[in-house]
């Protein structure tokens, strides 16, 4: 089941989260959490970057919201929690 975890901290401090996630989960293999929820393969965070683009993007995006970026979550082969930030080109 895919999950959706909103990371409304906003720019530089949900990148920051999610950095914190990943330290935390080094030490921590296949026990990922945030904001006390256990994290599993395929769930999806939402932040928002902390360029103007990206606060264009989350104010007049369809729909608008607090989110400029998508980033899907799991585990790497090893156990270690990594997310995998959607990008276009």
């Amino acid at each position: 089941m895919t999950r959706l975890v909103d990371m409304r901290l906003g720019g530089l401090a949900s990148r920051l989260a999610a950095l914190c996630l990943i330290l935390a989960g080094l030490t921590m293999a296949g026990q990922a959490e945030f904001n006390g929820v256990q994290l599993q393969d395929g769930d999806m965070f939402l932040t928002q970057g902390p360029s103007i683009l990206s606060e264009i993007y989350a104010r007049y995006g369809n729909p608008p919201g607090n989110y400029s970026h998508a980033g899907v979550f799991f585990y790497d082969p090893q156990g270690r929690p990594k997310i995998m930030h959607v990008q276009t080109n």
